[in-house]
């Protein structure tokens, strides 16, 4: 075990959460206790996930998202005379990956919750031992962990900031990565080029699911909130209210890009046909 790192008592190992809640106090001192825990000392830190790629600590995670903020300030500036790199063939198989990769999230969270006969959907507790079917669902939920840390990719596309979705529990992951195989799809279908992008007229679509999909997390979350599932309240706090700031944000651009722009045709008398593909933007 590395030096100042230590692990869950084997007799708590069942009930983390739990374990954490008698640990650590109320207020101030508590938040204290816990960002000691899990950034200085590692109290917290599971053996089933600790030699896991960027479980080890948070600190690695952290380097990445602190070397991608710089890059999202820097790289504007840096291309700002310059003409935009041809990636086309690298976003065909960036997309494709994604997708590939959505799928295989997908199913791997429908097996392990949906089709799993002892899983309980409305209200599960975290399963802290190595039973195979929840060590399943923890490398699932990594996998999902990871497929966001390679979106950070997207930044290179027009150098468009994109949200990176982390979301807890198993419900939201895969709702959102059943809308990411229809998401990359389309991008990837629309980095094939004019010839394909013409008839990729569904765009606004994707949005409403996207839409759909954060309005089903936040009931969730609320739900499980209700029943005292064991999470930890703090977690289903802000992602509820991480959702409700997607649906505004969200709203807000379907509302400027299908509704306020088409009436706004209408106005200036312009005949409204079918909608055709915008441009490749993935922040959309």
């Amino acid at each position: 075990m590395p030096d100042g790192l230590a692990f869950f008592p084997e007799d708590k190992v069942q009930d983390g959460m739990a374990y954490l809640r008698e640990h650590t106090s109320d207020g101030m001192e508590g938040l204290i206790d816990y960002i000691n825990a899990v950034y200085v000392t590692g109290t917290f830190r599971h053996p089933r996930v600790s030699n896991w790629f960027l479980m080890s600590d948070p600190w690695r995670m952290m380097s990445i998202v602190i070397g991608y903020l710089v890059f999202v300030m820097v790289a504007p500036r840096y291309m700002a005379n310059r003409k935009p790199y041809q990636l086309r063939l690298a976003l065909m198989c960036y997309n494709f990956g994604l997708v590939l990769l959505s799928c295989y999230v997908l199913r791997e969270f429908l097996a392990t919750t949906v089709f799993e006969p002892n899983f309980k959907l409305a209200c599960e507790p975290v399963d802290y031992s190595d039973n195979p079917s929840a060590v399943r669902l923890a490398k699932t939920v990594w996998w999902f962990f990871f497929s966001k840390v390679t979106e950070l990719l997207d930044t290179i596309d027009d150098f468009v900031l994109l949200v990176v979705h982390q979301f807890f529990a198993y419900f939201s992951p895969m709702v959102n990565s059943f809308i990411h195989v229809l998401m990359y799809t389309y991008y990837f279908l629309s980095s094939c080029g004019p010839r394909i992008q013409k008839y990729l007229w569904w765009k606004r679509y994707i949005t409403r699911l996207q839409l759909t999909q954060f309005f089903l997390i936040t009931v969730q979350s609320s739900y499980t909130l209700y029943l005292d599932c064991g999470y930890p309240a703090m977690y289903m706090y802000s992602l509820v209210a991480y959702m409700i700031s997607h649906i505004i944000l969200f709203g807000n651009f379907y509302y400027k890009a299908y509704i306020l722009n088409r009436h706004q045709d209408k106005q200036n008398g312009n005949d409204i046909k079918k909608p055709t593909a915008l441009k490749h933007n993935k922040n959309q």
